[in-house]
C-alpha cells in the first residue's frame, strides 16, 4: 500500500476512528465481525505479534529516553507516571505510539504482511480501533480491538511481570466498556487506591470535572481529569450525570474529610487569589444547577467549544494539594 506520508494522519485517523460517539468504545461482536476476524486477522496473528513485539521494544527505548530527558514527574490522567516507575502507569502513550508506528509502517514502501491483512480487514467492514474500558472489573486498560479479537500492545503497564504482549478472543478477555460515572468510581477507587469524591469546591471545574481524587497514603488531593472516553461520555450525556451525582453529594454525601476544605481554602488563597470565593462546605444545589445548565447551552451538538474545554483540563492539571498546606488562621 503507497500513501504519501503527508497524508498519515489522515490515514490513521480513517484506520482507527469511531466518530465523535464510539471513540474508544468496544464495539458489540456480531456474526460479521467474528467471520471477518477469522478470514482477515486470525491467519496473520503470529506475525501480527511479532511486529508488535518488535514496535514495542523501539517505543520503550523512546520513552525512556525522553523521560530521562525530562526527570520531573509526567502527569496526566495518571499521576503516579514518572520514569522510576515505567512501563506502570504508560498504557495510553505505549498504545498511541504503537498503533501509530504500525500505520507508519504499513505506508512506507514495504508494507508488512500484518499490516496488509489489517486494511483488507477494514475495508471489509472490520472492527480496528483503540479501545479503553475495564479488564476483568479489577483496572482500566487502553487495548486494540480488532473485529471479535482483543490485542494489548500495553498488557505489563499494570504488573510489570506480565508479558508485554497479550491476545485472546475479545469474549475471553474480560474487557467491557465504561457505563457511568458512578462505575468509573466504583472501579477507579479500587484500582488506584483512593478516593474519588464530589467536586463541590472548585465552581468553574464542576461541568467538566465533577471528582476530586484523595490519595491519603500519600497526603495529596488533586482533581480528577478524565480521559477521553469519560469526557466524552460527560458531554454526550449532557452533563446530567454529574449534575445528578453533585446534587445527591450535596444531600446526603460523600463529602471531603476534614481538614481537606480548608486546605483548600488555604491553596485558593495562595494561587488562585481571583477564584470565586466558595463555602467551606462546598457550592450548593442552586450553584451546581446553573453551571450544568450553562455547560449544557454552551454546548453545539457535539461538544463544548474545545477552547473552554482545554482551558480548564489544563487548569485541573495544575492544582495539586498536598496535607502539609498551611491551613487558613
Amino acid at each position: 500500500m503507497n500513501v504519501a506520508p503527508a497524508h498519515l494522519q489522515a490515514v490513521a485517523e480513517r484506520l482507527l476512528g469511531r466518530g465523535p460517539h464510539g471513540f474508544e468504545r468496544v464495539v458489540e461482536v456480531d456474526e460479521r465481525q467474528r467471520t471477518l476476524t477469522e478470514r482477515h486477522i486470525l491467519p496473520v496473528l503470529p506475525r501480527l505479534e511479532e511486529e508488535f513485539r518488535e514496535i514495542r521494544e523501539g517505543v520503550d527505548r523512546s520513552i525512556c529516553a525522553d523521560l530521562a530527558a525530562r526527570p520531573e514527574e509526567v502527569t496526566d490522567v495518571e499521576p503516579d507516571r514518572s520514569r522510576n516507575r515505567y512501563p506502570r502507569g504508560f498504557c495510553l502513550p505505549i498504545t498511541t505510539m504503537a498503533l501509530t508506528r504500525f500505520v507508519e509502517r504499513g505506508l512506507g514502501p514495504n508494507p508488512s504482511e500484518g499490516f496488509e491483512a489489517v486494511w483488507r480487514f477494514h475495508e471489509a467492514g472490520g472492527v480496528v480501533g483503540r479501545i479503553w474500558g475495564v479488564l476483568r472489573e479489577r483496572y482500566f486498560q487502553n487495548a486494540i480491538q480488532l473485529g471479535s479479537h482483543y490485542f494489548d500492545v500495553a498488557n505489563d503497564t499494570v504488573d510489570v511481570s506480565k508479558p508485554k504482549i497479550e491476545h485472546m478472543p475479545l469474549a475471553e478477555s474480560g474487557f467491557r466498556n465504561i457505563r457511568s460515572i458512578a462505575d468509573f468510581v466504583e472501579i477507579g477507587e479500587r484500582y488506584w487506591g483512593c478516593r474519588l469524591l464530589p467536586n463541590l469546591h472548585f465552581a468553574r471545574l464542576i461541568p467538566v470535572v465533577p471528582l476530586l481524587r484523595l490519595d491519603a497514603d500519600e497526603g495529596l488531593l488533586r482533581p480528577c481529569v478524565f480521559g477521553e472516553f469519560m469526557r466524552r461520555l460527560n458531554v454526550f450525556g449532557g452533563f446530567r450525570e454529574t449534575e445528578a451525582l453533585l446534587l445527591a453529594a450535596v444531600r446526603d454525601g460523600p463529602r471531603l474529610p476534614e481538614p481537606w476544605p480548608q486546605r483548600i481554602e488555604a491553596y485558593r488563597r495562595r494561587h488562585l487569589p481571583k477564584a470565586s470565593a466558595v463555602p467551606l462546605e462546598g457550592v450548593d444545589a442552586e450553584t451546581i444547577e446553573r453551571l450544568c445548565r450553562h455547560a449544557r447551552q454552551g454546548w453545539n451538538g457535539s461538544a463544548m467549544p474545545p477552547e473552554v474545554m482545554d482551558g480548564l483540563w489544563q487548569a485541573a492539571k495544575r492544582i495539586l494539594i498536598s496535607e502539609g498546606e498551611e491551613l487558613p488562621t
